[in-house]
């Protein structure tokens, strides 16, 4: 059963106006860079390095914030592709998620995570040759997300 009050007429790219293709740290102007998490693609490894610092007690909602934040740090950037190739279903009783005037509205403030996420990156551990790069990246993104 369909229910038109909860029918979007706006994609994703077009609600967080991102018309560019590419966006790294030193050119990312928004605090939401990245979509819902069944719309995102992580190497492998990535998401076992970033996977095993994710206290999953710490993040029981809402875990995809330190994956996706470090991911952007460990890749040096997100690459969009500006096609619709999944559909968020927002109904009632959904409790992220809901709309306003044809357009997303979100439930709850995503700022109110924003502390325990700025001590997640804080904390987050680097190895290998490029270990020194990457907290420069990190600290460069905190800088920013600090305003």
């Amino acid at each position: 059963m369909s229910d038109d009050r909860y029918k979007i007429n706006e994609n994703w790219f077009d609600s967080r106006k991102i018309t560019a293709t590419h966006a790294t740290i030193d050119n990312c102007g928004l605090l939401n860079l990245f979509s819902v998490p069944c719309g995102l693609i992580f190497r492998a490894t990535m998401f076992k390095v970033l996977m095993e610092q994710i206290p999953s007690n710490d993040w029981k909602r809402g875990a995809d914030n330190p994956l996706v934040w470090g991911a952007f740090i460990l890749s040096g950037g997100v690459t969009y592709l500006h096609e619709i190739l999944a559909r968020y279903r927002i109904h009632g009783d959904n409790h992220f998620m809901g709309s306003n005037n044809n357009g997303f509205a979100p439930k709850i403030n995503y700022l109110d995570r924003w502390p325990k996420l700025l001590d997640w990156i804080e904390q987050l551990n680097f190895t290998g040759d490029n270990s020194i790069d990457l907290e420069m990246s990190r600290n460069k993104l905190l800088s920013h997300l600090r305003g």
